[in-house]
C-alpha cells in the first residue's frame, strides 16, 4: 500500500481531467519506484487484507511500453505457476 501523504503516485489526478491527464494515464507504464517500508501494516479495502505500508520518494519513468507482465492469452490456473521467470 503507497502512503501518499509526502509524494502522490504519478497518475494521481482528476478521473474527469483531459486526455492525457487523468487517473490512470500510465497503465503498463513501467516505473523505478525510491522509498521505503514504514514498518506499519494498513487495511487494503480492495483485497480485505493487511498490507505492508510504502512510503514513495520518488518516481522515475522507465518504459512507456515495457510488454506484458503477462501475456493477454494468459489464463488462471490454480495449479501452475502462469508467470516464469526468464
Amino acid at each position: 500500500m503507497m502512503r501518499e501523504d509526502r509524494k502522490k503516485v504519478p497518475d494521481r489526478l482528476p478521473e474527469n481531467g483531459p486526455e492525457g491527464q487523468r487517473y490512470g494515464y500510465d497503465q503498463n507504464y513501467e516505473y523505478k519506484v525510491s522509498g521505503s517500508y514504514t514498518g506499519r501494516q494498513v487495511y487494503d479495502p480492495n483485497s480485505n487484507q493487511f498490507l505492508d505500508e510504502f512510503m514513495p520518494t520518488g518516481f522515475e519513468l522507465m518504459n512507456r511500453q515495457p510488454g506484458w507482465i503477462f501475456k493477454p492469452t494468459d489464463r488462471y490456473d490454480s495449479k501452475r505457476i502462469t508467470l516464469i521467470p526468464r
